[in-house]
């Protein structure tokens, strides 16, 4: 692996008997229906191999299954993803020109070309689908939860970045789904977003005045990456990639009529939770 380049690789996290099972069907789809990408490597983190052993993974071939190494926060919402696409990244930034997260609740029906980003890109990602009370209206001021993401991760106030939800079409900060997500490992986009996802979780004044709901802590990850991606990465340095690569199956009837799938087939990736 350390000597041979890979154009694409994919890094899962799984803690639940449910998540190796859906993980599984993940990585059969890719290697069904992934073209010349199929046999892309897979690294799997996981928190405990008594609870998951990943056998049926394993068997798919090309899978690297490595334990949390950061264990800091790995309780709170969504704290395994984030660790382990910076663990990952860290180990691959010289072996590999595109990590891809993907949740486990994900298929795979075609080759999924497009996440291999060109060499302008550093990241390819999809604002959110709705706009669910957590996203800050772009003609509003940020409010407390947004200010204290803005500050600790160095955001201009000034220079806010603004994309629109996929499915209810409103005008918001920028706030990117996190559930299909490409990068180039070099960058360092996930080791700056565990770390500062650390520093923003032990600001405890943060923490316990600016998270009016149970939904803001929720979605803590997804908006500190949104942060990290605004200060970070000049907008036309950011691919959104096709909304064929992160359709949500469950959400296909609120879609507006002109941005719903036809066939299942037309798709690339699908979310199926």
């Amino acid at each position: 692996m350390l000597n041979t380049i890979h154009a694409i690789a994919f890094v899962l996290s799984v803690s639940t008997p449910t998540q190796e099972k859906n993980a599984d069907l993940l990585i059969e789809s890719l290697r069904t229906f992934g073209g010349k990408y199929a046999y892309a490597p897979v690294y799997v983190v996981i928190k405990d191999s008594t609870e998951t052993s990943c056998k049926a993974i394993k068997s798919r071939g090309n899978v690297f299954i490595r334990t949390h190494k950061q264990n800091l926060n790995i309780n709170f919402y969504f704290a395994e993803k984030v660790y382990a696409c910076a663990q990952i990244e860290e180990e691959v930034k010289n072996s590999v020109k595109n990590l891809v997260w993907l949740d486990n609740e994900i298929l795979v029906f075609n080759e999924p070309s497009k996440l291999l980003l060109n060499t302008h890109y550093k990241i390819g990602i999809r604002p959110v689908f709705l706009h669910n009370g957590i996203s800050c209206d772009a003609n509003t001021k940020p409010n407390a939860y947004w200010n204290g993401i803005f500050n600790h991760t160095g955001v201009n106030p000034n220079k806010i970045q603004v994309v629109e939800t996929i499915i209810d079409e409103k005008k918001v900060f920028a706030y990117y789904n996190c559930q299909v997500v490409s990068i180039n490992p070099k960058v360092g986009i996930f080791r700056e977003w565990a770390n500062k996802f650390d520093e923003i979780l032990t600001d405890s004044a943060y923490m316990q005045s600016a998270m009016p709901t149970a939904w803001h802590q929720y979605f803590l990850h997804q908006a500190i990456l949104s942060a990290i991606i605004t200060s970070k990465i000049p907008k036309n340095e950011i691919f959104i990639l096709p909304s064929i690569y992160n359709y949500s199956l469950n959400k296909h009837f609120d879609y507006p009529k002109n941005k719903q799938a036809k066939k299942i087939n037309d798709l690339t990736i699908a979310i199926h939770e």
